[in-house]
């Protein structure tokens, strides 16, 4: 059985891979072929989403106190 902390790290770990993968294609050629709505949302996407991903580290880290 897992911890509540291993289901935060795994939450964060697989946010952060998303992340990675998601800025991947914003440095893309392909990210330029869709229209500028979609480039604006994806780019305000990742920022939310980074700004997820540091909240679970600082609730991590509080824990781990």
């Amino acid at each position: 059985m897992t911890t509540f902390i291993e289901r935060l790290e795994v939450e964060k770990s697989d946010l952060d891979n998303k992340i990675s993968k998601l800025n991947d294609f914003l440095k893309s050629d392909n990210f330029k072929t869709i229209s500028e709505y979609q480039q604006l949302k994806l780019t305000e996407q990742v920022t939310y989403m980074t700004l997820y991903s540091r909240v679970l580290n600082e609730r991590l880290q509080d824990l781990k106190k």
